[in-house]
């Protein structure tokens, strides 16, 4: 008596029930390294974004100082055009407040940038400070404290940049610049 008909041993649609199972195996693992690709591509972008944003706004301090130096030596600026920087603060040499104010900054690259725009604020702030044989003392070609040719005064710029880029990305660069008086 047989209680299994013979279909029950007949392994012909192993094969095809093996394939579809590869077949689904190799689907998941093409979907996620798709997706890994993706991540990856992505990451990258983002890492792009940021060092260009980043060199950009060490750009804009660097420009800051050159416009520090400018400003000085023409005691405030005639216009607020200065090539590709648009300065509103004309005698921006002057600001003495404690922190910079990215709210209104004192000039912008590009000029004529909206704020939508990728653009770099610049924001500068200065301070006197008057120590015996400080700003001379560098000048004079003396070392070491109090050995100055006379006292001195170094007028200190904290020289700001912010840089908005690509892909909602932001960087702000501070340098400290001292400008010895004359």
């Amino acid at each position: 008596m047989k209680l299994l008909p013979n279909t029950v041993r007949n392994e012909n649609g192993f094969v095809l029930i093996t394939a579809l199972i590869m077949l689904v195996v190799l689907m998941v693992i093409g979907m996620a390294a798709t997706n890994t690709s993706t991540v990856e591509l992505q990451i990258s972008g983002n890492n792009k974004a940021s060092t260009q944003t980043f060199y950009q706004a060490d750009g804009g301090a660097r420009v800051g100082i050159a416009l520090v130096e400018e400003n000085i030596e023409e005691v405030g600026f005639a216009s607020s055009d200065q090539g590709v920087v648009h300065v509103n603060e004309l005698d921006l040499f002057l600001n003495e407040n404690s922190a910079l104010d990215w709210s209104s900054p004192d000039a912008y690259l590009p000029k004529g940038a909206s704020g939508s725009d990728p653009r770099t604020d610049i924001s500068i702030r200065s301070q006197l400070v008057i120590q015996a044989g400080s700003g001379l003392q560098m000048v004079a070609g003396y070392e070491g404290g109090g050995k100055g040719a006379a006292s001195g005064s170094v007028r200190r710029y904290d020289i700001g940049a912010r840089h908005y880029g690509p892909a909602n990305s932001e960087s702000t660069v501070v340098v400290e610049w001292n400008h010895v008086m004359k």
